[in-house]
């Protein structure tokens, strides 16, 4: 009879869990990106299917959201370059 070891059974599905998460979030964001939406915690829970919970407590996770969600903070929209282009023309 094989021994069997809880814990490294334990760990085992822990690891399987955090990865089946991650590639949830990384789809859910290649998604988005490709629909052109915004990135943040609402949308990312939306679109894999966790909660926002389990986005907010995985520190690699948040990391990746706030980081995208800052970049896209700094791109203008097309309102914002359209109102741009307009004061260099009344410039001119």
């Amino acid at each position: 009879m094989s021994s069997y070891d809880r814990k490294k059974h334990l760990e085992a599905l822990h690891a399987e869990r955090k990865a089946n998460t991650r590639n949830k979030v990384d789809e859910a964001i290649q998604r988005l990106i490709r629909a052109n939406k915004n990135i943040n915690f609402n949308s990312v829970a939306e679109e894999s299917g966790l909660t926002k919970a389990t986005l907010y407590s995985n520190k690699d996770i948040r990391e990746i959201i706030e980081t995208l969600r800052h970049q896209q903070a700094q791109v203008p929209t097309p309102a914002q370059i359209k109102i741009s282009y307009a004061d260099i023309y009344k410039k001119i």
